[in-house]
């Protein structure tokens, strides 16, 4: 079997292969929304989903158990926590992780035994292998988190997006999308004036169906999405707030595929949470 290049030599439990049969089910890590305790640090739970009888049996005899391997790139953090459950509870500590954290789910030879299991595929069938302290026996999905996502604030544009003063001569609204958040650059008297008025409840509507959703869609058009943004793995923070979103939020899954323009209008107004018809649902409010 083979996954993220690696061949082992024997069979593995895992999505889309025929090692083991049936193979695991595509959705196999169940997550809840990440939460912060009382310190302030991450706390993720999970549930792997796993069904094989003579695999369950294994962790029932103490011969294997689940483990979720962790790292931060940014901060090299690194663990590994073990359990016979199929239920994590994670707690990460808020100073020792920034950024994209990865997680990779497995189960894993608790100690030294011999394996066989009747749902070898017919070519491994009455085989029996010599598994070590450590080897792998399913490969679960794996995922990644980004602790810099505003996740408590995602439907504000401000987790985006940011407003600043233009250089000195220049009078037009200019857009800068190679930075962590999209900056929308206006002249001096501009930026003042959308200060001003988009603090105020009677105007607020007004601007983002003006000002905040034009710039999201002139972003959205001038960029080049060559791929499914469900499939893209973005460094900048707005791009990756925006996949997020998207993979998660169940009103913005049908416009993942950004190639289709016509989806780049839709989104911004849902990620703006419909800013013209807020609009004019203030204005009719107003008669």
């Amino acid at each position: 079997m083979s996954q993220n290049n690696f061949s082992y030599p024997y069979p593995v439990l895992a999505v889309g292969t025929d090692d083991i049969v049936p193979a695991l089910c595509k959705d196999n890590v169940i997550l809840e929304p990440i939460t912060k305790d009382d310190e302030g640090d991450y706390v993720l739970k999970l549930s792997l989903v796993m069904e094989d009888e003579c695999l369950n049996n294994y962790i029932a005899e103490g011969v294997a158990e689940y483990i979720v391997e962790i790292d931060c790139p940014t901060t090299h953090y690194r663990r590994c926590i073990k359990s016979s459950s199929k239920k994590f509870e994670i707690k990460l500590p808020k100073r020792e992780v920034a950024n994209r954290v990865n997680f990779h789910p497995l189960l894993i030879a608790r100690n030294d035994f011999k394996y066989s299991n009747p749902n070898f595929h017919e070519d491994y069938e009455n085989e029996i292998f010599d598994m070590d302290l450590g080897d792998v026996l399913a490969v679960f999905n794996e995922f990644h988190y980004d602790f810099d996502i505003e996740y408590s604030n995602l439907k504000a544009y401000s987790s985006i997006m940011v407003f600043r003063e233009a250089p000195e001569g220049q009078e037009e609204i200019s857009y800068i999308t190679d930075e962590d958040k999209i900056v929308i650059e206006m002249p001096a008297k501009a930026l003042e004036q959308y200060r001003q008025f988009s603090q105020d409840p009677q105007y607020a509507p007004a601007i983002h169906a003006s000002v905040v959703q034009s710039a999201l869609v002139a972003v959205l058009l001038q960029e080049d999405w060559k791929t499914h943004i469900g499939d893209g793995d973005y460094e900048l923070l707005w791009k990756r707030t925006i996949h997020y979103r998207v993979n998660h939020e169940e009103d913005l899954k049908k416009y993942r595929d950004l190639t289709e323009k016509e989806n780049l209008f839709r989104l911004s107004q849902k990620l703006l949470r419909d800013p013209v018809q807020r609009m004019f649902d203030k204005i009719t409010s107003e008669l």
